[in-house]
């Protein structure tokens, strides 16, 4: 929430692999069981900048601060 720039994709980390989350029409990312969640995020805006997300384990239905910020293009 309230990135200076568009978020393009989000990530999540699952053993060695990155999975991406598929984006809804509402505009969450979510995951439809819940399986791929659980270990490091990495979101990417729309200029290519990623941010690893460390520390927050997922909640149902809680938006959760992540404390990274994109540089604004």
């Amino acid at each position: 929430m309230d990135h200076p720039n568009p978020v393009a994709t989000l990530e999540v980390r699952t053993a060695d692999v990155r999975q991406q989350l598929p984006r809804t029409d509402y505009d969450y990312f979510l995951s439809a069981d819940g399986s791929e969640c659980g270990g490091a995020f990495r979101i990417t805006d729309i200029y290519g900048e990623r941010l690893p997300i460390t520390g927050i384990a997922p909640r149902p239905n809680l938006a959760q601060p992540t404390g990274v910020q994109f540089p604004r293009h």
